[in-house]
C-alpha cells in the first residue's frame, strides 16, 4: 500500500493495525538516519483513502525525526485525495481539499508528487510544493506502456472534452496527436447531481473513431451518456481515457457503449488493471 526510498532504493517498512482499528508505521531508522539525498515516502493509488491521511501523519513525524537535515523529504501521492472536494457541502463541514492541504503544509515534506491535480485550488493551498505530472504527460505515459492506444491512435482519432471544465487539458493532450477536438457540454441537476443532457457544441463527430479524455472516471455515467450522444450522432467507435480510474461501479455497464477503456492508474481498490484489460479484449 505503501512503499519508503532513501536515495532511490527502497527500504524496509510496516503498516501496522490493532484490533481496535489504530495504526502504526514501522520503518528502518537506520536506513533513514543514511540519507544523503532524498528519503521518500509513496502513497500507492490502491491505498484506502481513509488510511492516507494517518499513514501521511505518521510517516511525516518519522521522516522529520530521523532523516537529517540536509537530505530532502518527499511525498509520491499518485492520486490526490479530496481534489474533488473544493467547498463546504453542508454547514458545519470544513472543505475537505483545504483541511488535507493545510496537514501537508503543516508538515516538513519538501515537496508532494503527483499525478493530474483534479482542482488546481491544492496548488493555491500548497504554495510552491506540489509538483504535478500533467495530463498530458500521463497520458503520453500511458500510450508508451499500451499497444491497444497506440494501434487506436495510429488512426485518424479525434479527441473529445466531456465537459466545459476538460477542454484546456484535452487540447494539451491532442498536440501532436489530433487536430479534430469534439467539445460536449453536460447538465445536471444540481439536487441530485444526475446528468440530465449531453449536448455536443463543436467538432467533427459521423464516422469518426472518438477517444473521451478526462481525469477522473468515478461511477461512470458522464461518459456512458456522452457516448451514447456521440454515437447517435454517427460516431464509429467511442473509447475512454482518464488518468485515475475509480470506476466504483465496476466497468461490466460499459460495455457495448464505450468500445475501449485506458487508464494511467487504478484508484481504489474496485478493479484492478487486469479489468482494464479484460474489457479490452473480451466481450461481455
Amino acid at each position: 500500500m505503501f512503499k519508503v526510498y532513501v536515495d532511490g532504493k527502497e527500504i524496509n517498512s510496516e503498516l501496522i493495525q490493532h484490533s481496535d482499528g489504530a495504526i502504526n508505521l514501522k520503518i528502518d531508522n537506520v536506513a533513514l538516519e543514511n540519507s544523503q539525498h532524498e528519503a521518500c515516502f509513496y502513497v500507492s493509488p490502491m491505498m484506502n483513502i481513509t488510511l492516507v491521511e494517518s499513514v501521511i501523519e505518521l510517516a511525516s513525524f518519522i521522516f522529520d525525526t530521523y532523516v537529517p537535515f540536509y537530505a530532502k523529504i518527499t511525498l509520491n501521492l499518485p492520486y490526490f485525495p479530496n481534489a474533488r472536494a473544493d467547498r463546504q457541502f453542508q454547514d458545519g463541514m470544513p472543505i475537505p481539499l483545504k483541511a488535507f492541504c493545510n496537514q501537508l503544509h503543516s508538515q516538513n515534506w519538501d515537496k508532494v508528487y503527483t499525478k493530474d491535480l483534479h482542482n488546481l485550488k491544492a496548488t493555491t493551498f500548497l504554495y510552491s510544493k506540489i509538483e504535478e505530472m500533467t495530463q498530458a504527460e500521463c497520458f503520453d505515459d500511458t500510450v508508451v506502456n499500451n499497444v491497444k492506444l497506440r494501434q487506436l491512435l495510429d488512426n485518424d482519432i479525434s479527441f473529445c472534452a466531456p465537459d466545459k471544465g476538460a477542454s484546456i487539458k484535452v487540447a494539451s493532450v491532442a498536440n501532436g496527436y489530433t487536430d479534430n477536438i469534439i467539445q460536449l457540454s453536460k447538465c445536471r441537476d444540481v439536487s441530485t447531481g444526475n446528468i440530465q443532457g449531453i449536448d455536443i457544441v463543436s467538432g467533427d463527430v459521423k464516422d469518426k473513431d472518438i477517444l473521451i479524455i478526462d481525469d477522473i472516471c468515478d461511477g461512470g455515467m458522464t461518459f456512458i451518456s456522452a457516448a451514447e450522444e456521440l454515437k447517435y450522432n454517427g460516431a464509429k467507435s467511442v473509447s475512454l481515457y482518464v488518468t485515475h480510474g475509480i470506476f466504483s461501479k465496476g466497468v461490466r455497464s460499459f460495455k457495448g457503449i464505450i468500445d475501449y477503456i485506458f487508464v494511467n492508474q487504478v484508484v481504489s481498490n474496485y478493479i484492478t488493471m487486469d479489468d482494464i484489460d479484460n474489457y479490452n479484449s473480451i466481450t461481455y
